[in-house]
């Protein structure tokens, strides 16, 4: 028994020292077995005496991974008043009064699923069958992210006692007692004034119910930042108000029914600061009542700038798709772009399309079923600005009526666009990309063309856009256009433009040609632009235009044609430079001046190859049709010859221009052509004028500017006059850009009394003559041919002259002198004269004196016709062939620089009665039975100077022939010797002939002088016996005058020994 005694005393002494080891032991085990998820530590834990058990270092963690740990509660101390007899404790069978829990500290996070971790504290533990007390003293709640980092401290000093009841049960319970745990706490917070909690809790019926308040509420940045970090991105719309406000909350549940709750939020002096907004929603105020059916927002009311918000919200439920009815009425509200986000996506789309903006007031009803919203807008616009999102074009200060219920929007607007006035009506079914029905806008004044309603109508369609662009439209216009869209998305909006245009410019970028003070109709509908009818002016010329433009699918640049009707047209730069490059080649080229009278142009872009299509058809009137008309002329650079009064009609296409009986005049002079112009991009340009046909040609100082220089020179030397006309077809081309323009010709002159007046002095020109040529950078030159009827050459009439000619800057060649083209033959040229033909070739240098040569042969002439030819008469019908030929050179210096030698025949003539003829055979005193006196001449002679030198001259006769010699000017006047021989020299014999020959000139010499018309002769018998005595006796006159005296009318200076006095 003592031994027992012993062991037990020494047990309670081993117990004693122990105790407080096994009291921690104990608790952390006790607490470890409630918390099995959850790592329990206890630094230390003692035996009070006389109080209890005092533990310190009491924490509860979370395992966040495998070899760290996330701390959720921790104690400094926890006092547990219950029995103090060691005895008692040891045997475990204690009673616990009082628990003090001093300075706890909660730390709460989110879990992964979104709960938050406090939730595993719950259910308690339990102290035994009691109930003890629970006060605690000095508690902080703090608020970590999820991994234990950015740790926020919610609430401070907070104190609050669990008091446990035991009360008579009901219902169910009766007759047993149920214990009843009730919680009173005072939450402080920096958020906050003062906030009260109280709680009751059933166990056994597993049923609570609580209540609390909360007073002056701070709601600013500092509260939104103490929740979580995962909280915070679901509430961020509600991070923008700020306020104050108070609230008040109950809530009661049991394990079998849900919770029943209900939380009032009054909300005053609140402000919603949204980055979305320019300014700021003041003085928000309003009651917020949430419980288990959903939430309301009653009597809302906020002022936003000069406007106020009145609303109310009513949310059935708490799942998304909860129905939610909303209902607002705006007073004077000026909506922003920030309001768009704030809308339902629905709703943002409607937003999008009108994008309004300015001031309003309306009554908004908004409610959604769960899928989509149903709103219900009535607005009174007060200066309301719309951006119609098909047609970009603002419209402003809008006042009416806009009005949408059951998915119908009606407008009825009067705004402005601009500085004028409009009118928009429009009745929308489902606003947005599915909606169908007609919106109107129409001015009520001009609106102007400006960079704001080209922006709209790019928007509208770039097609119409880029053809406006190429206009550059300016001015005014009255404008109604039509918008009906389709609920069927695959179905193209009808749009219709209806543009009265007021007082307009354009300049056509592909023919820029500037008109102005522009009036007329453009419509547009169904993807056609339509110009019914445009009238306007450059300058004195009046402009008409129509056409239309075409929409191509997949081709911007759609199908243009226009057509334009002008009158009175300057030819000034603007037009020039409304033309193709190629065509102000020609401008630049032709140098027109003036007006046209009328011209059509027809444009059509794009063609096959993606080019423009220009065809201008310009005309100009006689002035019998146009007396107000300006008159046109032209002066070709190729060919710098002004012609005035211009008539006729041009037609340029593509680069090609045709000109069509074109007529003008310069002075009396009087041209008409056809023709042609090419222009290509290369600038290897071609004027061509056919059927060119030009009257009384004089040539003057004008022509001779206008030919080119190398040409002018020949043209002065010839002397043309004085007028002629000529036809044929004249080019000028430019076949090397940047190097002299070339000219080509095919020209028939007509002359009709024409005369050259230097060198051979021709006279009387009647016929054609032929020139074919070109002038280039190499030189001028040309082809000729003569085609005269009749000339006079030094008074003789020449007719039929035909033959090659050759001209250049160098030489003028005729005849066979000519070069020949290809096989052909060289060819004199020839003519009629003397009842002959004559042969011609000659050629002449250009330069310096202009020497020359020329050979001329007559064949076949008849003595008659010779004398008529050169005004004699022929009374006696004096015939006989007439043969002769001549070479001579000179220059253009005169006569006297003549040199050259010929000879003539007479064959079968009858020369009885020709003057010489006569006068010789009186001097004879011949008698012979017929007028056949002499029948045959030959004559060799040579021109030097105004002389002719007679070689040799022989007349022959029947029975009588006659030799000699002498010279003659070219003015007629004549000195001659001749002797005289016997009988026909048919059957001579050189001997016999010589010895007759020496015998009669010993008999006889007759000396001729005078002129070939009256020509005086005088007979010297004895010739040699008369040198003799003149010799003998040179101091006498001694002669021995044996034959007929001289003739009465005969001059008194005959000369002897050929000579022509000088």
């Amino acid at each position: 028994m003592f031994t027992v005694v012993v062991v037990a005393c020494a047990l309670g002494i081993y117990l004693y020292h122990n105790l407080n080891n096994e009291i921690r032991s104990h608790i952390e085990q006790k607490f470890a077995q409630h918390y099995d998820n959850l790592l329990v530590s206890v630094r230390s834990a003692r035996f009070v005496e006389g109080k209890g058990i005092e533990i310190r270092g009491f924490t509860l963690s979370q395992r966040s991974s495998a070899y760290q740990t996330q701390e959720m509660v921790s104690v400094d101390e926890i006092m547990v008043y219950c029995t103090t007899n060691p005895m008692e404790f040891a045997s475990g069978e204690f009673k616990v009064d009082r628990v003090v829990v001093r300075r706890p500290r909660f730390t709460a996070t989110l879990d992964a699923d979104g709960q938050m971790n406090l939730r595993h504290l719950f259910p308690a533990p339990k102290w035994g069958d009691d109930n003890p007390e629970v006060e605690v003293q000095d508690a902080s709640f703090l608020l970590a992210d999820r991994h234990g980092g950015n740790v926020r401290r919610l609430l401070d000093d907070v104190d609050f006692q669990i008091k446990t009841e035991v009360v008579p049960g009901t219902g169910k319970l009766a007759g047993q007692n149920r214990i009843l745990k009730r919680i009173k706490a005072i939450l402080n917070c920096q958020s906050w004034e003062s906030a009260a909690l109280t709680a009751t809790i059933d166990e056994a019926a597993q049923s609570f119910s609580t209540q609390g308040t909360i007073s002056n509420l701070r709601i600013d940045d500092h509260l939104w930042q103490q929740f979580p970090e995962e909280l915070r991105d679901k509430i961020k719309e509600l991070t923008h108000l700020s306020g104050m406000a108070n609230a008040s909350f109950q809530a009661s549940g049991s394990a079998n029914s849900p919770i029943n709750y209900l939380a009032t939020i009054d909300l005053r002096d609140g402000s919603w600061s949204d980055p979305r907004l320019p300014n700021t929603i003041e003085r928000i105020q309003g009651r917020v009542i949430a419980s288990p059916p959903g939430v309301r927002m009653e009597k809302l009311v906020a002022y936003y700038e000069n406007g106020s918000v009145s609303a109310s919200l009513n949310r059935n439920g708490w799942e998304k798709n909860s129905p939610i009815h909303v209902s607002a009425t705006l007073k004077n509200f000026n909506l922003h772009e920030g309001l768009k986000g704030l809308l339902p996506i629905s709703m943002r789309e409607t937003w999008e399309r009108y994008q309004p903006s300015g001031v309003l007031d309306a009554s908004v009803k908004l409610d959604f079923d769960g899928l989509k919203w149903k709103p219900e807008i009535h607005a009174n616009c007060r200066g309301t600005n719309f951006v119609f999102v098909q047609f970009p074009y603002p419209v402003t200060e809008a006042r009416g009526k806009i009005d949408f219920k059951d998915r119908l929007l009606d407008i009825d607007l009067a705004a402005k666009a601009g500085k004028s006035r409009i009118s928009i009506v429009g009745s929308v079914m489902d606003p947005g990309p599915n909606s169908s029905g007609p919106i109107r806008i129409r001015s009520l004044d001009p609106i102007s063309w400006d960079p704001t309603f080209e922006y709209a109508l790019k928007r509208c369609s770039e097609g119409v856009y880029n053809v406006a662009c190429d206009f550059h439209l300016q001015g005014q216009a009255n404008v109604d256009f039509t918008l009906v869209t389709h609920s069927d998305p695959n179905v193209k909006s009808d749009k219709s433009l209806r543009m009265e245009i007021i007082d307009a410019s354009v300049k056509y970028e592909k023919f820029k040609y500037p008109i102005s003070e522009i009036n007329g109709l453009i419509t547009w509908k169904n993807d056609v632009v339509t110009i019914e009818q445009l009238t306007g002016f450059n300058d004195s010329g009046h402009i008409t235009c129509r056409g239309t433009w075409r929409e191509i699918p997949g081709d911007k640049r759609g199908d243009l044609n226009l057509s334009f009707a002008c009158k009175d047209v300057p030819l000034d730069d603007e037009l020039k430079a409304a033309l193709p490059p190629s065509a102000q080649d020609g401008w630049d080229q032709l140098r027109p001046r003036g007006s046209i009278d009328h011209m059509d142009v027809q444009l059509h872009w794009p063609n096959p190859q993606g080019a423009c299509d220009l065809w201008v058809n310009a005309q100009k009137w006689e002035r019998s049709r146009n007396l107000s008309g300006r008159a046109v002329s032209v002066e070709p650079v190729g060919f710098p010859y002004v012609l005035d009064d211009v008539v006729g009609n041009v037609e340029f296409r593509n680069g090609q221009i045709t000109l069509n009986h074109l007529t003008a005049r310069h002075g009396d002079v009087r041209v008409s052509t056809n023709g042609s112009c090419y222009f290509p991009e290369d600038r290897r340009w071609q004027i061509r004028f056919q059927d060119l046909r030009v009257e009384n040609i004089v040539i003057d100082r004008d022509l001779m500017v206008a030919v080119p220089a190398k040409l002018e020179k020949s043209l002065q030397q010839l002397q043309i006059g004085p007028m002629f006309h000529a036809n044929g077809e004249v080019v000028l081309s430019n076949p090397n850009p940047g190097r002299p323009i070339q000219m080509n010709w095919n020209v028939t002159a007509h002359m009709a009394g024409g005369q050259i007046r230097r060198g051979s002095h021709i006279d009387n020109i009647y016929g054609a003559i032929r020139f074919e040529g070109q002038s280039d950078e190499t030189g001028t030159r040309s082809f000729g041919e003569y085609l005269l009827d009749s000339v006079t050459c030094r008074g003789i009439p020449v007719s039929n002259v035909r033959g090659p000619f050759w001209i250049d800057e160098t030489q003028f060649l005729m005849g066979r002198h000519v070069p020949s083209s290809g096989n052909e033959p060289p060819r004199h040229v020839t003519a009629n004269t003397f009842g002959g033909v004559v042969n011609l070739d000659s050629r002449m240098l250009l330069a310096g004196v202009q020497p020359f040569q020329v050979d001329v042969v007559l064949a076949n002439g008849t003595v008659g016709q010779m004398m008529i030819d050169t005004g004699q008469q022929n009374r006696a019908q004096t015939s006989g062939r007439l043969y002769g030929n001549i070479s001579m050179t000179g220059t253009m210096e005169g006569d006297h620089t003549y040199d050259g030698t010929g000879s003539m025949q007479l064959r079968d003539a009858n020369l009885y009665q020709l003057p010489l003829a006569v006068a010789m055979l009186k001097v004879l005193n011949a008698r012979f039975p017929n007028t056949n006196a002499f029948d045959s001449a030959d004559v060799k002679y040579r021109l030097s100077g105004n002389y002719v030198y007679l070689d040799d001259i022989r007349l022959t006769g029947d029975a009588l022939s006659i030799k000699g010699n002498g010279e003659a000017k070219l003015d007629g006047q004549i000195s001659m010797q001749f002797s005289t021989e016997f009988g026909n020299q048919s059957f001579d014999l050189p001997v016999v002939r010589t010895v007759l020959g020496e015998a009669s000139r010993s008999l006889m010499v007759i000396h001729v002088g005078g002129t070939i018309d009256n020509p005086t002769t005088e007979q010297e018998i004895f010739p040699l016996v008369n040198e003799t005595l003149e010799q003998l006796f040179p101091a006498k006159s001694v002669r021995l005058p044996i034959g007929a005296p001289p003739l009465p009318e005969s001059p008194a200076g005959v000369r002897r020994g050929n000579s022509i006095p000088r």
